[in-house]
Order: structure tokens, then C-alpha cells, then sequence
């Protein structure tokens, strides 16, 4: 374990793993190491391009999925602390605890993101930044940058979902 300590989390779960290794079965797909830790090096270039700090607290509001996972071990990989929430917890559940943890960012299920950033400046006065994780058939999964008083970002991407990505190198798209 004293090997461990000088050791980070994306470290410890992807270096002594064979790329194509499989790392997750999710909604009948198996997700390689190799997929994962593309995945979480693009979470982790995206809280760089934000700004996110060491020690800065990200909320983290998605569902059980592979975004989850790369999130997670994205944003503690990068220093800054992550905040996963309980999607079964009520709004103002989980508005008290983005305010008491003092979360600058949000990731967040497009599902919820209205709801939750309904005057947000007053009812969440900590937050700068959202991205909004949507889910669609055929269309991926989009990563939206917005403020947190709902003003679009000019760094848009559209993202292709694990799934899609799985069958486009195995050619069935």
C-alpha cells in the first residue's frame, strides 16, 4: 500500500489494466479500459478548459452510467473534490447540498438542469459554471457549457454516447 499513497485515483485504476481489458458492462455493452480512460482524459480536459482548480468542489448530479465514472474519477484525478448528489434526493435536497458544499460547477442530467437552475443565482449563489449531460436516441450525449444563470457558453460539443462510439470501430454503423 506505501506504493499506493504517491498514487492518484486514475493512476491506481488504469495502469495496470490492459486496454482492452473490460472495465464496465452497461445496458448490455462491455466498455474497455482503453474507452474509459479516453472518456475521463476528456472530462478531465474539459474541467481544465473551465478552470477548476485543486480542492475546488464539482457537484456531480447523473445518473448510474458510464458518464458517471468518468466524471468522477475525471474530477479527483484533476485535485478538485467531487460532490456526486443522489438523484433520489428532492430539489431542495440537493440544492442544500451544492450550497453547503459550495460546488463552482455542476455536471448535471439535462433532465434536471431546468428545475434546478430555476433562479439560480439566488438559490444557488456558489455556482458558476453547468454542464448539462443530455441523452437521446441516436444523437449521443451532448456536453453543454453554460453559466449558471443559463447563458450559453461558446464551447459546445456533441459527444457520441459509449454505445455509439462501440459500434462505429465495430462497424455496424
Amino acid at each position: 500500500t506505501a506504493g499506493l499513497l504517491g498514487m492518484n485515483l486514475f493512476d491506481a485504476i488504469f495502469s495496470d489494466r490492459g486496454p482492452a481489458q473490460k472495465a464496465l458492462l452497461y445496458e448490455a455493452r462491455e466498455i474497455s479500459y482503453a474507452e474509459l480512460r479516453d472518456e475521463t482524459l476528456r472530462v478531465a480536459e474539459m474541467l481544465s478548459a473551465l478552470k477548476i482548480t485543486a480542492g475546488e468542489r464539482v457537484g456531480i448530479l447523473l445518473n448510474d452510467s458510464p458518464e458517471f465514472i468518468t466524471t468522477f474519477i475525471g474530477v479527483i484525478s484533476m485535485g478538485a473534490i467531487a460532490v456526486p448528489i443522489n438523484m433520489g434526493l428532492r430539489l431542495d435536497e440537493q440544492r442544500t447540498i451544492l450550497n453547503n458544499c459550495g460546488a463552482s460547477l455542476i455536471i448535471v442530467e439535462a433532465d434536471l438542469c431546468d428545475s434546478l437552475l430555476k433562479n439560480a443565482d439566488e438559490t444557488l449563489p456558489h455556482l458558476k459554471d453547468v454542464v448539462v449531460i443530455s441523452r437521446g436516441e441516436g444523437t449521443g450525449y451532448t456536453t453543454a457549457t453554460q453559466t449558471a444563470q443559463g447563458g450559453e457558453r461558446a464551447e459546445t460539443r456533441k459527444l457520441p454516447t459509449f454505445g455509439e462510439r462501440m459500434r462505429k470501430a465495430e462497424g455496424r454503423d
